[in-house]
């Protein structure tokens, strides 16, 4: 993807700027990395692993999202406020660590 020049500016054709928009919509909506952006368009072997691999991790932030949502919807509506701790439904939701 190299673009050619003329008087010193870069101009590039179609395919090169959809490529770039390409990259970037993945960087920014799709969190992918370099490495990943670079297999994809390479048109790796193992494409479709990387895309699973994304779908997985995104929808596990979509979950932890969610239930940060929930907790956050919860503590405006809460008749305990701020002290979640003395929640009985917070401390029913939430794993705390064994004391040891």
């Amino acid at each position: 993807m190299i673009p050619h020049r003329r008087s010193g500016q870069r101009f590039y054709d179609t395919a090169q700027v959809y490529r770039v928009a390409l990259i970037r919509l993945w960087r920014q909506s799709g969190l992918m990395g370099i490495d990943e952006i670079a297999a994809l368009l390479s048109r790796a072997d193992n494409w479709r692993e990387i895309v699973d691999a994304r779908i997985a991790d995104i929808d596990a932030q979509m979950e932890r999202l969610a239930t940060a949502r929930r907790y956050l919807g919860h503590l405006k509506q809460c008749p305990h406020g701020p002290s979640l701790e003395d929640c009985p439904e917070f401390r029913a939701g939430v794993q705390a660590p064994a004391p040891r």
